[in-house]
């Protein structure tokens, strides 16, 4: 007889209790309509620069009575999007999902497609550089296919494809060149089966999740490496589970899991040993939260959580506050199929895409500064510290943009040459506005003659201290080098409330990689405390080096390197700088 877990938090059960809990919002979302009366009902939506123009486009599939569309939308780099149908009036399109199918540079769109519920088939449309796309269909009826996942599953440099067919099998289809697929059965005996693929145990290969809503359970299926497979019962819960997608949702280093539910949204947390306990994180009940995604919305380094329900009238997201306290917001708009998080303006901070399948419409929710702003104005710049030290000064500006009086906090951080952080300094508390009022004020530092040379980042914040941010400004200012200054020194930082800082250990930095959690790229920062020779890898959790992104002289100063992991499969990842006697590692983590 076979033991179900059965997990005792049940959807809602939480709901008074996090609801006495209040957090700031952090930031504002502006709806931005794509396509409204749209001719069929839209259930994908997926971001990907298709034409490679350097803008965020996008791919739609869509249903109706067998008669669906297939389209991608070219953006035009102000955020209006033209649409180029792929295939139209031919089938339904479930399942849209985007990828690098044959491996050479392009994007290709992988879909599950049928004729009303019958010819169910997974079908490659192969992109020819040009966005022209031709259909090769790769696994055909007999078998009814209900779901795709693109990922390479055994490590040997193609896209594979996750999938599940009716009633019970999860399966994958294997890659062998040239679009040429072989079917290999996971699991025979799982009934009315979903499938998501991620590194679960951290151990270097991919591992697949599965979920039944019909069963009301999660499972995982553990990969030795070699594509063998060993079934795992994650739980059994109270309600159905539609939606799994994983990341490190508490910093500690395992990937969790988020579970989108027929009435309520919930973190599965790792001890590390893929043992889970479920935190619902959703306040409100939430009817068939189909679509589930996880993504750093207000950059303050975890994943915060979306869903969406298209029984409902709202797409939300979940603000990871740490420890598995999320705050709830709400979007406006109509209730979504599918949503999903990409930078679709170019400003470095996630936005928001969903498809509205009974409405028909499709929507973007732009990521938008808060209207309270920070501005922060230096005296005499370029500002340069003579090597014996001196001081500089700068004027500070809070100014409410809204109608109503608000009250906030501000507070400074100095972000040194070798990558630390002196702060944050709280300047000042309390601050009332008036409405569209601001205040000011002129603030000195002092630099001491012991603090290291190169360029500093002088950092304000506007908010709620310490934890939420509004807005931010910066400025930045050099110290020149001192003979008299040596590696390892201490320096401080003299402010008007008469305090000295202190900060210690100085020396090359690795800053860190931005975005992080992240789908397909990053950014990894690093400061050079002098010119040499630099090396930058990336190791996977089992330590193998997969990749070596810079080996090099280079001058002194703050590098910014772009890691494309598209051809690496969701899990943790190490990057490791080495320059002369320095070395430095740390952890990110990419989820598809």
């Amino acid at each position: 007889m076979r033991q179900i877990i059965i997990l005792t938090v049940l959807c809602g059960l939480l709901a008074l209790s996090l609801s006495s809990v209040v957090f700031a919002t952090e930031i504002n979302f502006t709806r931005h309509i794509i396509a409204t009366g749209y001719r069929t009902d839209p259930v994908q939506i997926r971001a990907i620069d298709m034409d490679g123009d350097s803008d965020m486009d996008l791919v739609t599939g869509s249903t109706y009575f067998g008669q669906g569309d297939l389209s991608w939308w070219e953006n035009d780099g102000s955020q209006n999007f033209a649409e180029h149908s792929i295939s139209s009036g031919e089938d339904n399109v479930w399942e849209v999902e985007v990828a690098d199918m044959d491996n050479d540079g392009d994007w290709d769109i992988l879909v599950m497609r049928d004729d009303e519920y019958v010819n169910y088939r997974i079908t490659i449309f192969v992109n020819d550089g040009n966005q022209n796309f031709a259909p090769l269909d790769i696994a055909s009826p007999p078998d009814q296919r209900y779901q795709i996942y693109p990922i390479d599953l055994d490590r040997d440099g193609d896209i594979d494809v996750v999938s599940v067919k009716t009633p019970s099998s999860v399966l994958w289809l294997e890659n062998q060149g040239n679009l040429n697929f072989t079917e290999r059965i996971i699991e025979e005996s799982f009934e009315n089966p979903s499938v998501y693929a991620t590194d679960l145990d951290s151990d270097g290969d991919v591992d697949v999740i599965g979920w039944s809503n019909s069963l009301r359970e999660v499972h995982w299926w553990e990969n030795d490496g070699n594509q063998n497979f060993t079934g795992h019962l994650i739980g059994g819960f109270s309600a159905n589970p539609l939606d799994v997608r994983a990341s490190d949702l508490d910093n500690d280093g395992d990937v969790d899991l988020l579970v989108g539910f027929d009435g309520c949204v919930s973190a599965l947390e790792n001890d590390g040993s893929q043992s889970f306990s479920e935190h619902v994180i959703s306040t409100n009940p939430i009817s068939h939260a189909n679509s589930v995604y996880i993504a750093d919305l207000d950059d303050d380094g975890d994943g915060d959580a979306l869903a969406a329900s298209y029984w409902g009238t709202y797409v939300r997201w979940f603000e990871n506050e740490g420890n598995y306290s999320f705050t709830e917001h709400t979007l406006p708009g109509a209730g979504s199929h599918s949503v999903r998080a990409a930078d679709m303006d170019g400003d470095y901070d996630l936005d928001v895409i969903a498809v509205v399948r009974f409405g028909r419409e499709m929507a973007w929710w732009e990521n938008v500064p808060t209207e309270v702003q920070v501005s922060l104005t230096p005296h005499n710049p370029p500002i340069q510290i003579p090597p014996q030290g001196g001081h500089f000064s700068y004027d500070g500006v809070v100014t409410n943009s809204t109608n109503a009086t608000v009250t906030v906090d501000a507070w400074t951080m100095v972000f040194l040459p070798t990558g630390h952080r002196l702060g944050p300094r709280k300047l000042f508390q309390d601050i009332h506005l008036a409405p569209y009022g601001d205040t000011s004020q002129t603030i000195s530092h002092r630099v001491k003659r012991w603090a290291p040379p190169g360029e500093y980042t002088y950092v304000g914040y506007v908010g709620y201290y310490p934890d939420t941010k509004l807005d931010s400004s910066y400025f930045n200012f050099t110290k020149l080098e001192s003979k008299d200054f040596a590696s390892g020194e201490a320096f401080a930082v003299f402010d008007i409330f008469g305090e000295d800082l202190e900060f210690e250990e100085l020396g090359t930095a690795l800053l860190g990689a931005y975005p992080s959690p992240f789908n397909v790229q990053t950014n990894i920062t690093y400061d050079l405390g002098q010119a040499g020779p630099v090396r930058l890898e990336v190791f996977d959790i089992q330590g193998r080096k997969v990749a070596i992104l810079v080996e090099a002289e280079q001058p002194a100063g703050r590098h910014t390197i772009t890691w494309d992991a598209s051809d690496y499969s969701s899990g943790v990842y190490f990057y490791k700088l080495s320059s002369g006697d320095f070395t430095e590692v740390k952890r990110m983590m990419l989820v598809k």
